[in-house]
């Protein structure tokens, strides 16, 4: 793999990561739960736990 590619592969998981837990953290601090942060959002919940989780 080129070492640009493994850089910018490590980053976005990264930030997958980064962003998961902000939104994990976010929905606690406003005493969500994931179905509840979904139905407001119109997302399934799949979608947050998926987000949440890093993917």
């Amino acid at each position: 793999m080129h070492p640009d590619r493994h850089h910018r592969d490590v980053t976005e998981r990264i930030g997958r990561t980064d962003l998961g837990a902000a939104l994990r953290a976010l929905r606690r601090q406003a005493d969500l739960s994931q179905r509840e942060l979904a139905e407001c959002s119109g997302v399934p919940k799949s979608t947050v736990a998926w987000i949440e989780a890093g993917q």
